[in-house]
């Protein structure tokens, strides 16, 4: 059981998933659902980056496997641009349910494998956010899939809105993940969000630190919002506090702004985010490339 999203920002793509994976036995474990590659190649003039991101839902074995396959082809063939990523993501998808979920499609539905992407895809600067349906693949601005998905799909189309600013995706992403954990049994535990800033080419992850003071100021306003509501229809008699007039709402989206530009203390740890979620250390990709292209020179 799962909830796990994409958002498609102007300059951004947003892929995100709780932790929680239940078992047959009703037992409960954190794991990660997010899987990311990132492809940078230079040679003889012709250069080239893209990223990939995955998350789902479905068969706990036969998700993580359809992820690094996906993962290891993108790498392998090196998409030139973003319709060859795409292609290359249909051929994988397609030789997966061949070889390992068509077999069992005689079995009864409850005991057939399923497997339901999201992908985010960045080449060259060319983002596309894709979801698959089976073998299908197709283009969304936003999706969800798993459990939670239906209470999901139903807050983004409410709050999402085009040309998203990086930001703004990320605390989107954020805040619906939180309230599908609070309210959909079978989804919880930790965020695990990645973003992949088009303008790089890189996949970047939320430290966790940063999410859980997020959710801690989501959880905040969920209980102010509570009281303003019943207030609203007679139901309380305590007044809304601070916090839901307009300046408020002002003082906590600057709080949000902050907490994603800190820097947690085991960032150093954490090779590509650098001080912050925003700041990519745009020399060393650089010499990483030039590292690749060494490597890649035929002897």
């Amino acid at each position: 059981m799962t909830i796990a999203l994409g958002i498609l920002g102007k300059d951004s793509i947003v892929v995100a998933a709780d932790t929680e994976e239940t078992h047959g036995n009703g037992f409960k474990v954190g794991q990660g659902k997010v899987l990311a590659a990132m492809l940078d190649y230079l040679r003889k003039g012709d250069r080239s980056a893209g990223a990939l991101v995955t998350t789902g839902a479905g068969s706990a074995g036969y998700l993580d496997a359809l992820q690094q396959s996906l993962c290891d082809r993108f790498l392998r063939d090196e998409p030139k641009d973003i319709d060859g990523a795409r292609d290359v993501l249909q051929t994988g998808v397609s030789v997966f349910y061949q070889q390992h979920v068509i077999p069992f499609a005689i079995l009864p539905e409850h005991e057939r494998p399923l497997c339901e992407l999201i992908i985010g895809a960045a080449v060259n600067g060319a983002p596309q956010l894709l979801t698959t349906d089976k073998t299908t693949i197709r283009q969304c601005q936003f999706t969800a899939v798993g459990m939670g998905a239906p209470y999901a799909t139903l807050l983004l189309s409410r709050l999402w809105r085009r040309g998203l600013s990086l930001e703004a995706s990320t605390l989107l992403a954020a805040y619906v993940l939180h309230e599908v954990k609070q309210s959909v049994s079978g989804c919880g535990k930790d965020s695990h969000i990645v973003v992949i800033r088009t303008s790089e080419n890189a996949a970047l992850t939320l430290p966790a630190a940063q999410c859980e003071l997020l959710e801690h100021e989501f959880a905040a306003r969920r209980d102010r919002e509570d009281v303003a509501i019943g207030y609203m229809l007679g139901i309380g008699t305590r007044p809304p506090m601070a916090g839901i007039t307009g300046a408020g709402q002002a003082e906590l989206r600057k709080r949000l702004i902050q907490i994603l530009g800190e820097s947690p203390a085991d960032d150093r740890h954490r090779p590509g985010i650098g001080a912050s979620l925003w700041s990519y250390d745009r020399a060393e990709r650089r010499r990483r490339l030039r590292r690749r292209a060494s490597a890649k020179q035929p002897d």
